[in-house]
């Protein structure tokens, strides 16, 4: 509904309905996470990533040539799959641990992601 007009599509589900999320989380398991976690991951020189949550996610890298790799695969990935991201809503972060983020409200999340990362590795003792 927009401006109190409904509007029906052919194809998709509506924007903001209940099984929205639910699609998006089985579509995207598929097409992204398994594909990072068994193809992408393995590449890297460093450490990388992916946390995600419905169609948001964020990839944090330890090394910057990965983050950059990530987000052109990635995007060709997406786009395998007629997706894409928004490039208004998708940066690359950081100077030391990179992240690409996919919106403007996961950036603060990549960002204590990455920070909680790296204050556990450099622990000394136990477990942070």
């Amino acid at each position: 509904m927009e401006n109190g007009v409904v509007t029906l599509s052919a194809e998709g589900v509506p924007q903001g309905g209940p099984v929205s999320p639910v699609l998006s989380n089985i579509y995207l398991h598929y097409v992204l996470d398994l594909w990072f976690e068994r193809r992408f991951k393995k590449t890297c020189r460093g450490y990388a990533e992916l946390t995600r949550f419905a169609d948001d996610f964020v990839a944090a890298f330890r090394n910057q040539a990965d983050a950059r790799r990530f987000r052109q695969e990635m995007e060709e990935r997406l786009a395998a799959f007629g997706l894409r991201v928004a490039p208004e809503k998708t940066a690359l972060l950081g100077k030391r641990a990179y992240a690409v983020t996919r919106s403007a409200d996961a950036a603060d999340l990549s960002i204590a992601a990455m920070t909680s990362w790296r204050r556990t590795a450099s622990a000394k003792s136990g477990t942070v």
